[in-house]
């Protein structure tokens, strides 16, 4: 799988490009490169408990974006709208 990281978020190749005028309906891994798309890795992901949450973090390199994970705790604020008077 291949994607692009655009302001931190992570764009996933589509399943065809349009490179060099030419439409490719089977791209191969070159073709996803030569689009400037890189090699997706992802890293294991590790189990939750309750009242955690898993954050996507993304690491660039020159040919490949690894998404790693980072547990954290999940909080809910309860809060009442203010009606304006």
């Amino acid at each position: 799988m291949h994607a692009k990281l655009e302001n931190n978020i992570l764009k996933y190749a589509p399943h065809y490009l349009t490179l060099n005028g030419k439409t490719i309906l089977n791209p191969q891994s070159a073709d996803y490169k030569n689009a400037g798309y890189k090699e997706l890795v992802y890293t294991k992901r590790p189990d939750i408990t309750e009242n955690k949450r898993i954050v996507e973090t993304y690491s660039e390199g020159a040919d490949k974006i690894t998404v790693n994970y980072a547990v954290e705790d999940f909080i809910t604020e309860h809060t009442t709208p203010q009606l304006e008077s």
